[in-house]
């Protein structure tokens, strides 16, 4: 391969192309937009860490959490209200379902 060379290609400069299509593009409307300022979201504020937590239980206090997790949303929930309801402080990110999760 030590045979190939590239062949010098003679690229015109950005300003030589405007110069080139200006007069074809001077009637086209701009179409660089102002950016719109950010909007605030009234989602509670989300944590990127996270901790993955399981357990062993009963059938029967699985049973619980599942009916209780259909009726709030997650196990997550279900835990993060309970021990809010107990008096612990509980970051809202917890209290919230996820962003983007299908609803039942």
């Amino acid at each position: 391969m030590a045979g190939l060379r590239r062949t010098p290609v003679g690229r015109p400069s950005g300003a030589e192309l405007v110069r080139q299509i200006s007069s074809e593009t001077a009637e086209l409307p701009p179409t660089r937009r102002e950016p719109e300022p950010p909007q605030r979201s009234a989602s509670p504020p989300t944590s990127t860490a996270t901790e993955q937590v399981n357990f062993r239980g009963s059938p029967e206090l699985a049973r619980i959490l599942a009916r209780l997790a259909a009726e709030q949303g997650s196990i997550r929930l279900v835990v993060a209200r309970l021990l809010r309801d107990a008096g612990y402080q509980v970051p809202d990110a917890d209290l919230a379902p996820p962003p983007g999760r299908r609803r039942l």
